[in-house]
């Protein structure tokens, strides 16, 4: 700090008020000199001191005298609190990024866009690595960030630079206050405990000094509400992080679902994997009811020794053709077969279920041990018969019935005529007139042509298949 030189006239003048020697002390850290002190002599007593301050009259012209270094003093001292405060409000902020980038780092998004894509066509959306990367990272999906700005390793620092700015502040507020700001701003072994308390009354007196701490009190009043508010946001965020975290990891979850366990009594199935098993586990059984109506129809048509009249599965199953001669071939030896247990969710599967199951399963992290073998993918087996044992039967019958119009052992000829047409002509026309006898040529004609018709009749020429409806 300045101080006013003492001139001539000033210092003869306090030479003859006092009579003796003056001492002249100046403030280590304003620079202002002070009154003189009284000086005893030896061999004298000690007498008081002088009415007056040494150059000065009275403390309040020493303090005027001095009003711009007191000024420039108290101006010092508030700027070194800014200071203080503004180093620490950065080092807090710093600590605030830190923070955010932590939680942030640590913490995942929802994308509900991606999990629709993984669950609406699974089996494309695995094709891509980058799905199945993003879309695990959401599946396990936790929180592993700070739960507050506490947690930031650099938060005990930037807490205890908050604490002392704020301190530093609050100093401003009182004398004891300013005289410890006065002590920390000039640390030196020959600043005496008499020019401290010189320079605090320089600060108490000056109004330009209360003004600059005024200034500083205005500005920085809020420092620990601040840090307060610091770790109070902090925490929200934090909470507000780990809350979307788990609606990530709850929306890709809840999108996949799980399977529904058999050996437990509820119905556990949910999301695309319970309705990929509800809708498989739905076609398998229909697919058990359809056949087990089925082999009930194949067991009515074989078990039955007439026209048969079927419709167009059961038709289908047997390999016949509607009109077509069923002769009298035994529909018994062609008994249904039918295994219910070989028709199951892994047999009905197609192989593109067992593409889609795969991908939920990768999807899933999991075993795809549902269907878990593609060999089996479609290959359930229905109700069924011999067809070709059927067949050959049938067309033997047919053979013996077309020998029938190649020898029609001596009973004439028939040239050009089919056994139908012979049996109508023997039934109606040879056989329709009475045996008057006496004829031997006629009488074993007609017992020839009966013996033929016999085995017409016999291989049911007129037993054909009929279409319901």
């Amino acid at each position: 700090m300045a101080y006013l030189p003492e001139s001539d006239a000033d210092r003869q003048r306090r030479l003859q008020e006092q009579g003796q020697g003056g001492q002249q002390i100046s403030s280590g850290a304003s620079g202002v000199i002070t009154g003189g002190s009284q000086n005893t002599q030896a061999g004298q007593g000690s007498s008081k001191g002088p009415s007056r301050s040494g150059a000065f009259t009275n403390l309040n012209a020493y303090l005027n005298a001095n009003k711009e270094q007191a000024t420039q003093l108290g101006q010092n001292v508030a700027s070194n609190v800014s200071n203080q405060a503004e180093q620490a409000k950065t080092q807090l902020s710093q600590t605030q990024d830190q923070f955010k980038n932590q939680a942030d780092q640590n913490s995942v998004n929802r994308n509900q866009n991606l999990v629709n894509q993984a669950v609406s066509d699974p089996t494309k959306f695995v094709q891509d690595q980058n799905n199945v990367n993003e879309f695990t990272k959401i599946r396990d999906a936790q929180y592993k960030g700070p739960a507050g700005i506490q947690d930031v390793q650099n938060y005990g620092q930037a807490s205890q630079q908050v604490n002392k700015a704020n301190q530093a502040v609050e100093n401003t507020k009182s004398e004891a206050g300013r005289f410890t700001l006065i002590q920390d701003q000039f640390k030196k072994p020959n600043y005496t405990r008499g020019q401290q308390k010189l320079d605090q009354l320089f600060l108490q007196n000056d109004t330009g000094s209360r003004s600059a701490f005024e200034n500083v009190q205005q500005r920085y009043s809020g420092l620990m509400a601040q840090l307060n508010q610091a770790q109070t946001q902090s925490q929200e965020y934090a909470a507000a992080r780990k809350a979307e975290t788990e609606a990530a990891r709850n929306d890709a979850r809840t999108a996949l679902g799980q399977l529904d366990d058999p050996s437990t009594p509820e119905n556990e199935a949910a999301g695309a994997m319970g309705a990929f098993q509800t809708d498989l586990q739905g076609r398998t059984q229909a697919m058990r009811n359809k056949e087990q109506d089925a082999y009930n129809r194949l067991v009515a048509a074989t078990s039955g020794t007439g026209d048969l009249e079927l419709d167009a599965d059961t038709m289908e199953r047997l390999g016949l053709t509607e009109g077509q001669r069923l002769f009298n071939v035994d529909l018994s030896r062609v008994a249904p077969q039918y295994n219910p247990n070989s028709i199951n969710d892994q047999t009905v599967a197609s192989a593109d279920d067992y593409a889609k199951y795969s991908a939920l399963a990768k999807l899933a992290g999991i075993d795809p041990t549902y269907l878990s073998n593609r060999q089996l993918a479609g290959t359930a087996g229905g109700a069924q018969v011999d067809k070709d044992l059927l067949k050959r039967s049938i067309e033997s019958a047919q053979t013996q019935f077309d020998e029938l119009a190649n020898n029609p052992n001596g009973i004439g000829d028939w040239a050009g005529w089919g056994p139908d047409q012979i049996a109508e002509f023997i039934r109606n026309d040879m056989l329709a007139t009475p045996d008057l006898g006496g004829d031997s040529i006629n009488t074993g004609l007609r017992q020839l042509s009966k013996k033929w018709l016999e085995r017409y009749d016999s291989l049911q020429p007129n037993r054909t298949v009929k279409k319901k409806g």
